[in-house]
């Protein structure tokens, strides 16, 4: 497993949308919570139970990626479409 953290203007205590990027290359929302150690754990959480890609972004950057080798070997191949969301919840 690794995780990718990127630099950016958002602080710790900024609120994070998670993303499961789907075989299509497509993201798929997971939730959103405050904080980006919250974020890091909650994203580690839902790969341990679906392995796959999985993003993080906030502020308009991601900010964290999280994934196999042979997922980001698919990367290169499969680049990502924009960020689109299933978002139920009220934010």
């Amino acid at each position: 497993m690794h995780i990718t953290l990127a630099a950016s203007g958002v602080t710790m205590d900024s609120k994070f949308d998670i993303f499961r990027r789907l075989p299509n290359g497509h993201p798929l929302w997971i939730d959103a919570v405050k904080g980006l150690e919250q974020a890091k754990e909650k994203m580690a959480l839902e790969a341990a139970n679906a392995p796959g890609e999985y993003f993080i972004f906030s502020e308009g950057n991601v900010v964290a990626k999280f994934g196999t080798v042979a997922e980001e070997q698919a990367d290169a191949e499969n680049p990502p479409h924009g960020v689109a969301s299933d978002r139920r919840s009220n934010r």
